[in-house]
């Protein structure tokens, strides 16, 4: 059976009710990825509202989803935001246990580091800036390397609490690439 071509598909479109359009696109998983690209289209020449929570990326799999419209990305945006200012608590704990352990040098080193992380996520917050989240992957990546390099000369961890930081470490590469990947999003549209 040959699967129509593009040009097919927005004539036939072009014929359906705006219900009908929604139809495909509620239920991309049941079309070929062109049949909901195409519908898309049509939606929004039309001006339709389809599910804001809809990805535009159905029926793809995606690192980093695609949103049908500005409202549900901002969302995402929010959301990804709340988890790197949760985050920031990692440098700060950091900083305390380095000081209640009597590790001057240790304690500077994450007091700026923290200052920083804080710093970085409120002006990315404020300015929605690339700039800044470059800064704060910068400060990500010296707060791992400082990290693990604390974490081998402290004897009492164990193969639980490495895993944990592993996991905490990809964790918050993926909200970090994601920021930055919504950023670049923003700027390029």
């Amino acid at each position: 059976m040959k699967l129509p071509t593009r040009e097919e598909l927005e004539k036939r479109y072009r014929d359906y009710s705006d219900n009908q359009i929604l139809d495909i696109l509620k239920h991309g998983q049941d079309y070929q990825l062109l049949s909901v690209d195409v519908a898309r289209e049509m939606a929004e020449q039309r001006g339709l509202s389809c599910n804001e929570e809809l990805p535009s990326s159905l029926g793809e799999k995606r690192f980093f989803p695609v949103f049908n419209n500005g409202k549900a990305e901002a969302k995402m945006y929010q959301s990804l935001m709340r988890i790197l200012y949760l985050f920031t608590v990692i440098p700060v704990v950091l900083t305390i246990l380095s000081y209640v352990r009597d590790a001057k040098n240790e304690f500077l080193i994450w007091a700026v580091l923290s200052a920083g992380w804080i710093l970085s996520v409120v002006f990315i917050t404020k300015y929605k800036s690339k700039i800044w989240a470059i800064s704060l992957f910068v400060l990500y990546i010296f707060s791992v390397v400082f990290g693990v390099m604390s974490f081998g000369r402290l004897h009492s961890y164990t193969k639980i609490s490495l895993l944990i930081y592993v996991i905490a470490f990809l964790i918050l590469l993926y909200v970090l690439s994601y920021i930055f990947v919504i950023l670049c999003r923003r700027t390029k549209n």
